[in-house]
């Protein structure tokens, strides 16, 4: 999802920025059972720079784009594609991920074919939503 150390390209980007991010760089490894490889490019965007007391905060987000996964073996095979979206909430002053809200709607479709009279099939649909909050030890 949404990595800080994949998704920054540009150090110095400014709010209003944007940039193009390969899914590759943000799901990190799949499940072995699928030997897939995931294709597609998100799109990172920085949003305004919000100031709560005496932090400043850089926020990124992603709201478009999507990542397909092509799996295939000779008895299987496997399609699917993940969406992601969240915010990214950035503590500028002490340089760590202090809040994010992510989630990841994805279809999904395995087939087998080596069966002798017929295919079978398995298909799903699912919405996996995330929250991260994190501070400092010692902090309030």
């Amino acid at each position: 999802m949404l990595r800080q150390c994949y998704i920054l390209r540009n150090k110095e980007s400014k709010p209003g920025n944007y940039w193009n991010v390969k899914t590759q760089e943000l799901i990190g490894p799949l499940s072995p059972m699928w030997r897939g490889r995931p294709s597609g490019v998100v799109t990172i965007e920085r949003l305004r720079d919000p100031h709560t007391g005496d932090k400043g905060y850089m926020v990124l987000r992603i709201s478009q784009g999507r990542c397909e996964v092509n799996a295939m073996n000779a008895p299987k095979r496997g399609v699917g594609t993940l969406t992601p979206r969240g915010e990214l909430h950035h503590n500028l002053p002490d340089g760590f991920v202090e809040q994010s809200q992510q989630s990841i709607a994805a279809t999904m479709q395995e087939v087998s074919t080596d069966h002798l009279l017929f295919e079978t099939r398995f298909e799903t649909n699912l919405r996996l939503a995330v929250q991260y909050h994190c501070r400092l030890l010692g902090e309030p």
